[in-house]
């Protein structure tokens, strides 16, 4: 089950920068054909050891349609000039033996950008022309491309909201369709963060799911609560914010963030208390 694994991931990596959980559902709901027509798109294929990027020749930065295939969540950063992948993933393996200072300096370094999970779309802003590198969790491999100068681009129509914002908590929309296009902000000022979306059986509270997540060890079984259905997204810096496609049952979905908070010595967000009902109709 997704929040069993999501939990046994995220206290494992709690410092590892975001979550690489393993994709529950294709989601395929499309962006407004108007939309459609004049954004850029590219397709990000991640596999165990190499990610490959189709569509990216002649990208100009600006609004990005975004589809990725294969295994994992690919994210989509930008790294300040003297810093790049190799560092990253140096700090990444640091922060993974609890260095709140390599968190801290990869987080400076890097600005997220968004990005999904396998079978996952949507849009992405990519801010200037320059370099961007995609990672993830799933792959040991990398890919990179190069933006030209920025270019106006729509925003696909929304059918709701997901903020993040400081505490950390959430805001933005109460109810959804159970199939469209949402959009996720960073409102926070203060670190990226990421969308988990976690259907659960209807009436669960929010104080059961952090029950759940605090107690829940290597072995332990899957709260009865939880249910089978469930994306999430990439992180993305504060100030950011990216258009997701999706299709999922109808009912009660959590919402979670297990961005390990460096002012709270990586402890994800989630087990903060960033959690939120919300309703798919």
């Amino acid at each position: 089950m997704r929040l069993h694994r999501t939990l046994r991931t995220a206290v494992a990596v709690s410092c590892a920068v975001t979550l690489g959980a393993a994709p529950l559902l294709v989601h395929t709901a499309a962006t407004s054909k108007t939309a459609e027509a004049a954004i850029q798109s590219i397709t990000i294929k991640v596999a165990k050891k190499a990610i490959t990027i189709r569509g990216a020749r002649g990208l100009d930065a600006g609004r990005v349609k975004v589809q990725v295939k294969g295994r994992g969540t690919a994210e989509i950063v930008m790294f300040d000039r003297g810093y790049d992948m190799r560092d990253f993933k140096k700090d990444v393996a640091r922060v993974d033996k609890g260095n709140i200072k390599a968190l801290k300096r990869a987080l400076a370094k890097t600005t997220f950008l968004g990005g999904f999970e396998a079978g996952g779309s949507g849009t992405v802003v990519l801010p200037k022309a320059g370099d961007y590198s995609v990672f993830s969790f799933a792959s040991r491999g990398h890919g990179e491309f190069h933006a030209a100068a920025r270019r106006k681009a729509p925003t696909p129509d929304v059918d709701g909201k997901i903020i993040a914002r400081a505490g950390p908590k959430w805001g933005g929309s109460n109810h959804l369709p159970a199939k469209g296009t949402f959009k996720f902000k960073n409102a926070d000022k203060t670190v990226p963060h990421f969308v988990i979306l976690q259907q659960v059986a209807e009436g669960t509270t929010t104080d059961q799911v952090l029950e759940a997540l605090q107690n829940e060890g290597p072995n332990s079984p899957p709260p009865a609560f939880m249910l089978p259905a469930g994306l999430e997204t990439a992180s993305i810096s504060s100030g950011r914010s990216m258009t997701v496609n999706y299709d999922l049952p109808p009912g009660q979905y959590v919402v979670m963030c297990f961005f390990p908070d460096p002012n709270m010595g990586g402890m994800p967000h989630a087990l903060m208390g960033m959690l939120k009902m919300i309703h798919l109709m």
